[in-house]
């Protein structure tokens, strides 16, 4: 875990209440020798309308920029912004997954999942799905290439060769099946005639199968270095544009 000046980095991360409430906050973090580094603030309640936590842009942009700067994320009111323990266990694991920790309370206590992702009944396997859904989709924002040695080897090559797979959890049987690799993002500096295809397919596996907003995921592309064929940044609606097959700039 990083840390600046002998102090523990942290990303601050609740509902809208933790931004009037930073400077008390940034005190508590203090006095445990630890300094906010960013905060998110969603609408107060969302994690309870939603069963994914995927579709809160701050939740997955909060744990993206954690595993791009390898610090831990503080939740000061766990249960009071959270509401559902699954929501909780589903950041704990995902940051587990990068040597990283989730704390809580006043106290910054470090938060431990009821048992490790292997020992998830197998009953529960749309858990294992969420988690690994929630986990692709912070990869995502976080601009982290989610590759295999079989897929980096795949990019390397040229000529016919068969489609990088990976491994996964069927959340239905919970068989360990292979299934195509996700994309990735073409090269930032080829011609656009090049790069739009593999550009909308990454885009559209964002937004259709991570459930990454258009938004987030133009934050995305622009971190990636891409640009649309104009040159200009990319913005929610010319995500849409690319999407739809509507590539003008």
């Amino acid at each position: 875990m990083t840390s600046l000046v002998g102090r523990t980095r942290l990303v601050l991360l609740g509902d809208r209440d933790i931004h009037a409430r930073r400077d008390e906050l940034n005190g508590i973090a203090h006095d445990s020798g630890c300094e906010v580094v960013e905060a998110y603030g969603f609408e107060p309640a969302a994690p309870l309308r939603h069963e994914d936590l995927t579709h809160i842009d701050e939740v997955v942009v909060a744990l993206a920029q954690a595993i791009e700067e390898r610090i831990d994320v503080w939740v000061p009111w766990a249960m009071v912004d959270f509401g559902r323990d699954q929501h909780l266990r589903r950041m704990i694991l995902v940051l587990d997954r990068f040597g990283l920790k989730l704390r809580a309370g006043r106290n910054l206590s470090v938060c431990e999942a009821e048992g490790s992702l292997n020992e998830i009944d197998f009953a529960l396997r749309a858990e294992v799905r969420a988690v690994d859904n929630l986990a692709d989709a912070v990869l995502a924002v976080a601009g982290v290439e989610k590759l295999t040695a079989e897929i980096e080897e795949a990019l390397a090559g040229v000529g016919a060769r068969e489609p990088a797979r990976i491994r996964t959890v069927e959340a239905e049987t919970g068989r360990l099946v292979e299934v195509p690799a996700p994309p990735v993002p073409p090269s930032p500096h080829g011609r656009w005639s090049d790069r739009e295809p593999m550009l909308a397919g990454y885009a559209r596996w964002l937004v259709r199968d991570c459930g990454v907003t258009r938004a987030a995921t133009a934050r995305v592309l622009n971190a990636c270095g891409q640009r649309t064929r104009s040159g200009k940044p990319w913005q929610a609606a010319t995500v849409r544009r690319l999407i739809d097959g509507d590539d003008r700039p």
